[in-house]
């Protein structure tokens, strides 16, 4: 998917007084699993918040969640494996 890039701080990525447009996929990704619900703001419902599982060591239902919230993106998820330590996803739109 193309969508309007962000830079390593979160903000606009510009470059030459451009946006930046390109691959965004796993930008989307990042996005749904550092928010909140109730921080988008034309989709307040929508988000996994997955720092709220790792401090309740809650591996099986962050994965339960970030299936269900990448699925409702519109994403296809076709494996996600989640530890102490670490994430791997494998999904795309």
């Amino acid at each position: 998917m193309k969508d309007i890039l962000l830079d390593t701080d979160g903000d606009l990525a510009i470059e030459n007084g451009d946006l930046v447009i390109g691959t965004s996929d796993l930008q989307h990704q990042q996005l749904l699993l550092q928010t909140f619900k109730g921080e988008w703001k034309d989709n307040p419902t929508i988000a996994v918040g997955a720092a709220g599982f790792l401090k309740e060591n809650d591996v099986q239902g962050l994965a339960a969640e970030i299936k269900q919230e990448f699925e409702r993106d519109g994403m296809v998820v076709n494996k996600i494996e989640v530890t102490k330590d670490k994430i791997n996803i494998d999904a795309y739109y």
